[in-house]
This record gives C-alpha cells, structure tokens and sequence, in this order.
C-alpha cells in the first residue's frame, strides 16, 4: 500500500520545480523509478528546511517536524503530499530512520545560532544537512555500498543515475565559483547559474559519465561515517530492486529536450 497518490506527488514536483532550479534540472536526467521517489524526499526535506528558516526559532518548531518524521517512519504520515511521500519512500527504501534524524538535528544548529570555527566543525554540519540527502539519494538508487561517499563513487551508482548525479555536484559546484566571484557574499545577493552554462553542464555529465573511474578506496570523512554505518548495519531491506532503475544512460535526445525546457524555464519563467 502506498499513502501517496497522484495528486501528492505532483505536489512534490511541484515543489522542487519553485524550490530548486537546480535540483529540478539534473533530477530530469533521473530515470522516472528513481526521481518520483526522489520528488517525495526533497519534499519534506525541503518544508524542513523552510521551516527553520522561516519560522521564529523556537524549539517548538523543530519538535513539529521530529514528531512529522516520526508519524512518516511509522506509517502514520499526517495528511500532507510530503509526509505521505516521506512515509513511502521511507519504506518501500529501507532507510534508517536515524539518517533524516540527523538532518534535523543539523537544522536543529541553526536555531541554536551556532557558528563553525572549524573546518571540523563545518563539515560536522554539512554531514548532517547536506549530507545526509546524498545518503538518502543513494539508497533510492538501491545502492548500499559505502563506497559511493565522494565523487569516485558514483561509478558505484547504476548507469541510468550517473548523469543526473555529476550534472548536480557540476551545477552546484558551479554555484560555488559564483559565490567565490561576489566574494562570498551570499546573503545579500544570490548566486545564479545561466541556462547556457546548465546546458553546457547536462551535456558533460551525461557523456563523461560513462567514463566515470571507480571509487580508489577513498575513506569517508569522520564526520560522515556515522551516517555510512547506519545504512551499513541496519537490518531494513528495501521492498524495491536496484535492477528496476535501468542500465541505460539518457539518450541524446532526452538531454535536447531538458535542455529546451531550461532555456524556456530561464526566458519566460516557466
């Protein structure tokens, strides 16, 4: 049984494609069996996220959305498109209810104030709010290998998701450069990609990711292991197949295609 319906999802999709240009644009490169999912999960990532940031910073913010996570891994979604999806993806994915916990527990970080002194410290954060996605994304993809931590890992991804998983880290690593150029102000200005550049990113991630070297050996962060050990001991099993998601990489076609939408996305506003 499934708690989400049609109209949720669209509403999850919904909200990525007004959230996250970004996010919504390489997530096209997705095969359909791991982007619905990935809709749902960016979903109540994201209304988690709002929450914080818009909300007065009291503690009674921040146990709303434990007790939403709570109901969404018990099966108990509250009546909302993004813990419905949450509830399944949750399940049908065996994820360890302690990996979006620990999301919480870094946005948590924010309402306290903290401030990261530390390179240490930082990635501490970063393992949780940042983090903690790209663990979840990996397991939609119904990989569970510990290997698939940094870039390298990707090779450990099935070959239908590499494009949409290089196209990301490329665009948002290029969001970095923009914000590097504006002197790391990011707060009074917003750092900006073009449609132009986004295309010129597609098109590599999809062809380089066929190339992609296998994963050296390279060790997970400290501050990230606990996250990898989670997934590694938990007795879950997910209820889909890592087969399902195909073995095919986007045809050029398709990538012609994302790329006309992001060019009438970026004119018209679409």
């Amino acid at each position: 049984r499934e708690f989400a319906g049609p109209a949720d999802h669209a509403a999850c999709q919904s909200a990525i494609r007004t959230g996250s240009r970004t996010f919504y644009a390489a997530s096209k490169l997705l095969p359909f069996s791991v982007r619905k999912p990935a809709y749902g999960l960016y979903a109540f990532c994201r209304l988690s996220d709002d929450a914080i940031d818009l909300g007065d910073g009291s503690p009674g913010v921040l146990e709303r959305l434990r007790h939403r996570l709570a109901l969404a891994c018990e099966g108990r979604p509250l009546p909302f498109p993004a813990d419905r999806a949450m509830a399944d993806v949750m399940r049908r994915h065996a994820i360890p209810r302690t990996i979006p916990e620990a999301l919480l527990e870094g946005l948590g970080w924010d309402c306290d104030g903290r401030r990261y002194e530390t390179l240490e410290d930082l990635q501490a954060y970063a393992a949780r709010v940042a983090s903690t996605v790209g663990v979840m994304m990996t397991l939609l993809m119904g990989v569970r290998d510990a290997g698939a931590r940094v870039r390298s890992g990707v090779a450990a991804l099935p070959a239908s998701c590499r494009p949409a998983i290089l196209a990301a880290a490329d665009i948002y690593g290029a969001i970095g450069t923009e914000v590097a150029r504006a002197r790391f102000d990011s707060v009074t200005r917003r750092a900006r990609v073009s449609g132009g550049q986004k295309v010129r990113l597609l098109a590599k991630a999809a062809i380089s990711a066929a190339w992609i070297p296998a994963d050296q050996g390279h060790p997970p962060l400290a501050a990230t292991a606990f996250l990898i050990d989670d997934v590694i001991h938990s007795r879950l099993r997910p209820e889909t197949k890592p087969g399902l998601v195909g073995a095919l990489l986007p045809r050029f076609g398709r990538i012609v295609e994302i790329v006309e939408r992001l060019e009438r996305a970026e004119q018209f506003g679409e």
